[in-house]
């Protein structure tokens, strides 16, 4: 009989055991779930939610390719390879500014965290620096910060985005003086987007060389292309 008794009680812990374990699991489960939601709410939410009430970024995957990474409080989105030769792209946030890299800028990247928002976009490629500019007074000024002095508007382009125009600048202050700190010696290629109706812009370079290559093609314009403001408030 004495043995019967533990025996009883042994399975009455059992199952405790199970019946806690269980509600533990479940709250694990339900506190994970959660939490995609928060972190991930393009994909949760996507249909259900305005952009105003969404914070932070995501990225979505758009096939076995490609990714789109969305930053909603800065604004935009673009999309960008998931890998570049067979390396990992990265995206790393450092507040304005959204680098995509594959790894070979990090030391760089670590390097200019001190630095201001205009020079961690520069020397380095595809870093996008996201401002807001009220009118072309403004984006000119931001312009001759970014780059140089001697740099100016030029012509604006519309393209395929809504309201987004692709800007180029006028050089034609070029100083032929490289040490000149403010002449406009533009000698490599450049990307500034501007949309007026939410009242941004957005830059990056692209170097004198190619970046990002995918099937023997090189894709730094279609990925400059694909970049787009989103008007979260």
């Amino acid at each position: 009989m004495r043995n019967k008794g533990f025996g009883l009680i042994g399975v009455l812990i059992v199952i405790g055991i199970i019946v806690v374990g269980g509600g533990s699991y479940y709250l694990l489960k339900s506190n994970n779930i959660k939490i995609n939601n928060i972190s991930n709410p393009a994909e949760n939410e996507k249909e259900s939610t305005p952009l105003s009430n969404l914070s932070g970024s995501n990225i979505e995957k758009i096939d076995d390719l490609w990714n789109q990474y969305i930053n909603y409080d800065l604004g935009f989105k673009i999309k960008y390879p998931r890998k570049n030769m067979n390396n990992n792209v990265e995206i790393i946030e450092d507040g304005v500014v959204t680098y995509i890299s594959q790894g070979d800028h990090i030391s760089e990247i670590n390097q200019k965290k001190q630095d201001s928002i205009f020079d961690k976009a520069k020397a380095i490629k595809f870093a996008i620096l996201i401002q807001e500019v009220k009118n072309d007074e403004e984006l000119e000024d931001f312009i001759k910060k970014r780059y140089a002095n001697k740099c100016l508007l030029g012509d604006k382009k519309k393209t395929t985005k809504d309201n987004t125009f692709d800007i180029t600048i006028d050089t034609s202050n070029w100083n032929q003086d490289m040490k000149d700190p403010e002449g406009c010696s533009m000698n490599y290629s450049t990307v500034i987007k501007y949309n007026p109706i939410v009242g941004k812009v957005a830059t990056w370079d692209i170097g004198q060389d190619y970046n990002f290559i995918m099937n023997n093609k090189i894709i730094d314009k279609e990925i400059s292309n694909s970049f787009e403001f989103i008007q979260n408030n």
